[in-house]
């Protein structure tokens, strides 16, 4: 939950989390279910009716700050419109899974996504893995074997849900291109579409986190989007 203030708005971020990890351990996840948590100036910590509430449901709390303290704030003379970009880099908190190093891998999902059943995805791996024994979304942690996105309806792939390999190498480059996003050297018209490669139609998407993401790894050749 990013960026949690007094005005206890994300409250509304809250309530999907809370499903989330309902419908998780009605459908037998064994997996750590993580939460990050970052504040705004004027909360300091979750009320604790919110922790007794995330606590029924097996939810961690992983507590930090804003991509903004972290690593744009002592810069933020050099940025433009800096109250724009504090606002608008929220979006990539998300990168902070990257750190969660003591996991071998971590399944990203934005609180509005929300697992409906017990589907496999690919169907001749779990001879030799043996995930066919695993629950629900705990097989992709064994059958997709590096960071992994699925494509997006209005962007060339989708933030909302993804599995990845944590790593501080990779936190530290996606950082790295953040901070380039709010310098003075973006050219908005191009986005992160660095090597002019952007899919037809597929403009809207390419200035937020799903860009990030199609610039890095499809760039990088890391682990390019499926």
């Amino acid at each position: 939950m990013a960026n949690c203030a007094p005005d206890f708005r994300y409250r509304v971020y809250m309530s999907g989390i809370l499903v989330i990890a309902e419908r998780l351990r009605r459908l037998n996840s064994i997996a750590d279910f993580v939460i990050i948590v970052t504040f705004k100036p004027g909360l300091d910590a979750l009320p604790a009716s919110d922790l007794a509430l995330l606590a029924d449901r097996g939810v961690i709390i992983r507590y930090g700050r804003n991509i903004w303290q972290r690593f744009l704030e002592q810069d933020k003379e050099a940025i433009p419109d800096p109250e724009r970009a504090a606002e608008k880099s929220v979006m990539y908190n998300k990168l902070f899974a990257w750190e969660m190093t003591e996991y071998a891998a971590v399944q990203y999902l934005d609180a509005d996504c929300m697992p409906t059943g017990q589907k496999r995805v690919i169907s001749n791996s779990t001879s030799s893995t043996g995930s066919a024994s695993l629950p629900m979304m705990d097989r992709y942690f064994v059958e997709l074997p590096r960071t992994t996105f699925i494509r997006g309806w209005m962007s060339p792939l989708q933030g909302g849900w993804y599995l990845l390999k944590p790593s501080l190498e990779t936190f530290a480059e996606l950082v790295d291109l953040v901070k380039h996003r709010y310098s003075s050297s973006w050219e908005p018209n191009q986005g992160w579409d660095v090597r002019n490669e952007r899919p037809a139609g597929k403009g809207p998407c390419l200035d937020d986190d799903q860009g990030l993401f199609w610039c890095y790894f499809r760039y990088a050749q890391r682990a390019p989007p499926m």
